[in-house]
């Protein structure tokens, strides 16, 4: 489902004071067959507008977080940029949907800093998924109805293919991708796992889950073991050897379901089930980390991020929109909830988007108290990412926004200049998954067939 544009107008919702900031660029378009070329991009980034008035107070918010309230004119700034020079800083990766493995969508000690500049673009022929960041190389899966799933990398300083398309098979598009230790573990939508060397793509094994079900939920590596949930006749997690692709353990579970990616840490994996509950698998073995819920009626679906302690749980289970189940990852016990929406969380916020209407709001965690609104230009689509003090999000007009992490001030924003929305990838059945990610001093963006890279 792609979502239509709405009308254009920045703004943020109880805060007034807007700075954007302008950027030119040259863009470095590349084919599939690795041909290049340099196009200036004047793609210029949209002025935010305030309340009106001329000046602004600081005011300290519930649960002690500063918030500035907006009591005049906003003002503005621009500044241009060009040329494609200069390396992006590292060592901070991407290695999961939603940047880790707990799927947080936080990255922590990176560098990036807006105004950012759009180094290059690819136009890759499918639609992109969510970008892995190691090494200096970015990594995505490609895939669309008329396209079949392929893993590709990318050289993270200009774009240029390292190598690939990989054929990743599978009777739909629909493709996965996580990293770890130099390698890229892939599943398709019919259950086939496969692992390459990072640096040459090089297949280094393939296996097939022991399944006839569909996968459609991003996979998590971490401590050697890949994690993964299948739905619609598979509902079950699997636990896969990443130096092998010997099946570790399955655990079936009448929970699983679309897009229930698992979230892991280093005792396990943690899962949506039934009951509007979580359940946690230790990592090696496969057993519970604490008790199963009580078979009830109802599919945990929608996934679970983990973040400081705590795992939220995206339950369809017919649980009120703003009543989302969060536990403590220790115990497995209740502890609060939270409205099911769009998340990223940090550092004691969490940072929620909803389609209706379509506005981020900042809470603190776990109180849940809202801190800020913004609603962008009227059209934000994707999940917030979360990078040295910003948070970051993509429109469906093809612009990507960055606002202050404390205050919720805009800061930034650009349009990529594709003709392309910036969204969630819609069906994801047929198409990979998309999702912004910031690692390596980078923020990359997919835009449907196009992934654009920006520092």
């Amino acid at each position: 489902m792609i979502r239509k544009a709405g009308p254009l107008h920045f703004g943020i919702l109880t805060l007034g004071t807007a700075v954007f900031s302008a950027c030119s660029s040259i863009v470095v378009v590349e084919s599939n067959s690795g041909a290049s070329t340099s196009t200036a991009a004047g793609s210029s980034g949209s002025v935010g507008t305030g309340f009106g008035g001329s000046s602004a107070t600081s005011t300290t918010g519930a649960g002690g977080y500063s918030a500035t309230t907006a009591t005049g004119a906003s003002t503005t700034s621009s500044s241009t940029t060009s040329g494609t020079g200069g390396d992006p800083p590292g060592p901070d990766e991407a290695v999961a949907f939603q940047i880790n493995p707990g799927h947080s969508g936080s990255v922590e000690n990176d560098s990036l800093t807006p105004p950012l500049t759009m180094r290059w673009s690819r136009n890759l022929g499918a639609q992109v998924s969510y970008p892995l960041i190691a090494g200096g190389r970015v990594f995505v899966t490609t895939g669309s109805d008329n396209s079949t799933a392929k893993l590709i990398a990318l050289e993270q300083k200009t774009g240029k293919t390292v190598w690939g398309p990989i054929e990743l098979g599978g009777s739909k598009a629909a493709s996965y991708a996580a990293y770890e230790g130099g390698k890229v573990f892939t599943v398709n939508y019919d259950g086939e796992v496969r692992a390459f060397e990072a640096d040459t793509g090089t297949e280094l094994w393939s296996m097939h889950l022991p399944s006839m079900g569909q996968f459609n939920s991003a996979l998590t590596a971490l401590g050697g073991k890949i994690y993964i949930t299948g739905g619609y006749g598979s509902d079950a997690i699997f636990a896969v050897s990443e130096a092998t692709g010997a099946l570790l353990w399955k655990r079936s579970q009448q929970a699983t379901d679309d897009w229930n990616q698992p979230a892991a840490s280093a005792k396990g994996a943690y899962f949506a089930c039934e009951c509007a509950a979580v359940c946690g698998v230790e990592g090696m073995g496969g057993g519970d980390l604490w008790a199963p819920p009580q078979a009830c009626v109802g599919n945990g679906r929608g996934g679970t991020l983990l973040s400081e302690g705590r795992l939220y749980v995206f339950a369809d289970i017919g649980v009120p929109h703003e009543d989302g189940p969060v536990f403590d990852a220790a115990t497995g016990g209740k502890v609060g909830t939270f409205t099911q929406d769009l998340s990223a969380f940090h550092k004691g916020r969490g940072f929620f988007f909803s389609y209706a209407p379509r506005i981020l709001t900042a809470r603190s965690v776990p109180g849940m108290v809202p801190l800020w609104s913004f609603a962008g230009d009227g059209t934000l689509s994707t999940m917030p990412i979360v990078a040295n003090g910003h948070v970051y999000m993509g429109e469906t007009s093809g612009t990507v926004a960055a606002v202050d992490e404390v205050t919720g001030v805009p800061v930034w924003s650009q349009n990529l200049g594709l003709g392309e929305s910036i969204n969630d990838g819609g069906d994801w059945h047929d198409a990979p998954r998309m999702g912004l990610a910031v690692g390596g001093g980078a923020l990359l963006v997919p835009a449907h067939q196009y992934l654009a890279a920006f520092w």
